[in-house]
């Protein structure tokens, strides 16, 4: 480049805290939303409805500028792979949230939850012995896909200058 630095290293170099970044939001996402996604299909009403207006209310910002704010905001002057990680887990949770409650009001239906409420199996045991391994996969799926849609979304940020600061090289 310009400074005599090889590209070829600073890219690889750059790869990892591109892939921690995008990794790890997207175990964090999953996580989230799974917990939210389950809880509200679960219980249903009020929970249901406060939880799907709150991922409403998160979808309807825009990402990239949802993660501009929520660095001015929250993160100070040198950003660390942990406060992205942050920021884009807190915007990229609802679509977990949806994907882990469908899958949870599916299974909630089905005649063996309904046998195992009848033998005297409480709610959190359905959810950790039924619900939960049905739902994981759906939402395994969606968290590995989305890895890559939230590294693009690191390296918007990084490039823009609100992402990663000078000294940490990645791939924006």
């Amino acid at each position: 480049d310009a400074q005599g630095c090889d590209v070829f290293s600073q890219v690889v170099f750059g790869a990892r805290p591109s892939l921690l970044i995008g990794v790890g939001s997207g175990l964090v996402m999953a996580v989230i939303g799974t917990l939210f996604g389950v809880v509200a299909a679960a219980r249903g009403g009020w929970v249901d409805s406060l939880v799907r207006r709150i991922g409403d209310v998160t979808l309807g910002i825009p990402f990239v500028v949802g993660a501009i704010l929520l660095l001015s905001v929250l993160a100070g002057d040198q950003r660390s792979p942990l406060e992205l990680v942050i920021a884009l887990s807190l915007l990229g949770w609802p679509s977990t949230a949806r994907i882990a409650r469908g899958a949870a009001r599916t299974v909630l239906v089905q005649p063996y939850i309904e046998s195992a409420r009848a033998a005297g199996a409480g709610t959190s045991y359905v959810i950790r012995r039924h619900v939960l391994p049905n739902a994981l996969p759906s939402v395994v799926a969606y968290a590995s896909l989305s890895a890559g849609a939230l590294i693009a979304a690191e390296s918007t940020l990084t490039y823009l200058g609100i992402g990663l600061q000078v000294p940490t090289i990645s791939w924006g």
